[in-house]
């Protein structure tokens, strides 16, 4: 269950103070498939950043799993994400020297699992990326490189899967193949999945939309 409860998040900047998100209430049951939708700027990666503790919100309640992750300390949020969430990043951040098996492996070793280049090998070879597991991000098309991100979201089997714009970059017919294929993974997975997105035809696949402006 993720639950957030009056959180504030404001960026300081040459003594200036801009807010940015206030969420008075937010609930996500497990499993729930759930699209962020918002004007830019409206928040929704803060959101996301808030919900996988690579941000802490100034004041309020951000809870996954029972877990308070305003008021861990940064080692425990840096566990906490580790044991628990996996983030496809909008641009992916793909390690240019590494290949994509072993981009999808650190993901695995990031948690401190030992040993995980065969559930890296299996899932990119049930991403149509079986005779890619060696080639370099730089000789992948940005579809297959889409997907080895997806992957190391996913290997470990996280709890909490976070995607921000995860088609932004994607021709139409590589963003539906990459959508169904996160859709269809954390449902097999049985993970909760949040993902934001601007484009209302990619929210509508959800379980449900949660408009960023109207928590507000």
């Amino acid at each position: 269950m993720i639950r957030l409860q009056n959180v504030h998040k404001s960026y300081r900047k040459n003594g200036l103070v801009t807010p940015v998100l206030d969420v008075p209430e937010l609930e996500i049951p497990v499993a729930q498939r759930v699209a962020l939708v918002g004007r830019s700027g409206s928040g929704k990666t803060t959101l996301l950043n808030l919900l996988s503790g690579l941000v802490k919100a100034d004041s309020g309640l951000v809870q996954v799993d029972d877990e308070d992750l305003t008021t861990m300390s940064e080692a425990a949020c840096d566990r906490f994400r580790a044991r628990s969430v996996g983030y496809m990043f909008q641009s992916f951040h793909l390690l240019d020297g590494f290949t994509a098996v072993e981009n999808v492996e650190l993901g695995a070793s990031f948690a401190g699992r030992s040993g995980p280049r065969k559930e890296a090998e299996q899932l990119l070879v049930a991403l149509e990326l079986g005779e890619r597991l060696h080639h370099f991000p730089g000789e992948l098309s940005i579809g297959q490189q889409a997907r080895v991100a997806l992957a190391r979201a996913l290997i470990g089997s996280p709890k909490l899967v976070l995607a921000d714009e995860p088609t932004g970059a994607l021709d139409g017919e590589t963003a539906n193949t990459i959508l169904d294929l996160l859709l269809k993974k954390s449902l097999e997975q049985g993970v909760t999945l949040v993902v934001a997105t601007h484009d209302l035809e990619v929210a509508a696949a959800f379980d449900r939309i949660v408009r960023v402006e109207d928590l507000q």
